[in-house]
């Protein structure tokens, strides 16, 4: 039995303790505003219950000495107050009736707390000066200003708490509009990078047409003869060079393989070859083609153009085929190197997935 009261009884001061520490690091237990607080009621208490002028009041020494003693017996005045507004702004309970609030919070510190003051002081002036201030009327005067420093202060804590509530708004205000500008930078970063991104696509969509129409290209087949009586079907892109060689008056068609053989082709024209495998067989001279997939590099000597080719030969260019040649290198040598940004990104992806 004496442990559980003891236990409750050092709950009960374990919560008042805490309560108070919470107040006294809250705006409401500042100690400037609570002194300044403290020592004008008091200075208002003292001087103008009076009938010296203020400055004249102030040199009397019962006067200095009437007003640190009202210092001292506001003190209790000005902590109840700021720790009752305190505990019903912090309620729960309170926050949800604000109308009852306001009547329990008048009721309970403007009569309640006033004649506990009233009741307090009179028994300390008996106490300590034999005095009863209710037979002189002092009482009544003092009684009115504790009242009128106690709602001062209500409406101290009243307004300076809207002005905190609207400063709270203000710095909200201001975040969410920084977070909406935030926001739309990111928006217009995100769209940018999808503007990129679908450009990206476009190219991916213009080489991949490309690459598909080489890759189609290299697959296709045509008839070649290696003794010149049989024919058999190889793949084109096997073929290094095309051209036309007369033998006995009769115009024939051989080309150069990549391993440096020799076949004899079973076609009736290089434009129709050509026009069978356009992204890959360009005309070179007019009794020639060149596959660009067989060039290994190309070299300018003397303002002429000379191709090493797969196969160990090096062709010369024609000086009319030259330009549309550079251009289909161009367009490989850039096909090529998006196809190895595309492949770098998606291995970046796929490594930061893992």
């Amino acid at each position: 039995m004496r442990q559980s009261l003891f236990k409750s009884v050092k709950d009960g001061f374990s919560s008042v303790g805490q309560f108070v520490v919470s107040f006294f690091s809250s705006w409401y237990g500042r100690p400037v505003a609570l002194g300044i607080m403290l020592v004008s009621s008091a200075f208002l208490v003292t001087c103008f219950t009076k009938s010296f002028p203020v400055l004249e009041s102030l040199l009397i020494k019962q006067h200095t000495m009437t007003f640190l003693f009202n210092i001292v017996l506001m003190v209790p005045v000005v902590l109840v107050v700021g720790m009752t507004v305190y505990s019903l702004d912090k309620s729960a309970y309170w926050s949800r009736y604000k109308t009852g609030r306001w009547i329990f919070q008048l009721l309970m510190l403007c009569p309640v707390l006033g004649a506990v003051i009233l009741r307090t002081v009179r028994w300390v002036y008996l106490g300590l000066f034999d005095e009863d201030l209710f037979e002189i009327g002092y009482i009544e005067r003092d009684f009115v200003l504790v009242m009128m420093c106690i709602l001062l202060q209500q409406v101290y804590y009243l307004v300076y708490g809207m002005w905190r509530e609207i400063e709270d708004l203000h710095k909200s205000v201001l975040m969410y509009e920084e977070k909406e500008q935030r926001l739309i930078e990111e928006g217009a970063a995100i769209r940018g990078e999808l503007e990129a991104q679908r450009a990206g696509c476009g190219d991916c969509a213009m080489y991949l047409i490309y690459a598909w129409s080489i890759l189609s290209d290299m697959y296709k087949e045509i008839e070649v003869s290696f003794d010149e009586t049989a024919f058999v079907h190889i793949p084109v892109r096997f073929l290094s060079k095309v051209y036309i060689q007369k033998k006995d008056g009769v115009k024939l068609f051989y080309a150069k393989l990549l391993n440096e053989r020799e076949v004899l082709l079973n076609i009736n024209s290089l434009s129709g070859l050509e026009a069978l495998c356009p992204s890959i067989l360009v005309k070179n001279k007019t009794d020639e083609l060149i596959n660009i997939l067989s060039i290994r590099t190309v070299e300018i000597k003397e303002d002429r153009a000379y191709l090493d080719l797969f196969g160990g030969e090096i062709v010369e260019v024609g000086k009319v085929y030259w330009e549309r040649l550079r251009i289909y290198l161009d367009e490989l040598e850039r096909a090529m190197d998006k196809a190895k940004e595309l492949l770098k990104r998606n291995w970046d992806v796929q490594g930061e997935e893992e």
